[in-house]
């Protein structure tokens, strides 16, 4: 399913985000990259300050861009 949506490009210049659109080449370090998850020399949820579903992203990205958030994940 498509949804058209509106970024508010004024807060996220505020917050120096950079967005990319488009297809990431990022298979060839996926193995590399579970492993330091496995291994416990990457732990990504030590940066995740919020989790929220694509029905809640208005709401949680409001939110990331005013607050001190580092890092929100959405979820299907």
């Amino acid at each position: 399913m498509h949804r058209r949506g509106a970024v508010g490009l004024q807060g996220l210049y505020m917050r120096n985000i950079t967005v990319h659109i488009g297809r990431s080449h990022i298979r060839t370090y996926v193995p590399e990259v579970l492993d330091l998850i496995a291994t416990g020399r990457l732990q990504p949820e030590l940066v995740t300050t919020d989790v929220a579903t694509f029905d809640e992203a208005p709401a949680a990205l409001r939110e990331f861009c005013h607050s001190g958030a580092l890092k929100t994940v959405l979820t299907a």
